[in-house]
């Protein structure tokens, strides 16, 4: 229940409304900071054209489905029988 407003108590909430907003702008900066540091340690991407060996894709998700199961839940050993030589 409010009984009444006074100037002060108008200041000190006006006040209080510009501390949150500029610990906000704040924390968003050094989060910013963190992500533009992140991405300078990411490493650049590997084109396609830059891959030495050829992988029969198409036969090994035949293969998978043939099996039954994902491409992901094969072994090393089964999907490295598509890697073309």
């Amino acid at each position: 229940m409010i009984i009444g407003v006074n100037s002060d108590c108008v200041v000190l909430c006006k006040s209080v409304e510009k501390i949150t907003e500029k610990e906000n702008w704040m924390s968003m900066t050094g989060q910013m900071k963190r992500y533009r540091e992140s991405l300078k340690k990411t490493p650049d991407p590997i084109l396609l054209s830059q891959i030495q060996k050829k992988m029969d894709l198409r036969g090994l998700m035949t293969y998978a489905k043939e099996r039954g199961m994902k491409v992901a839940e094969l072994s090393e050993q089964e999907r490295m029988s598509f890697v073309k030589k």
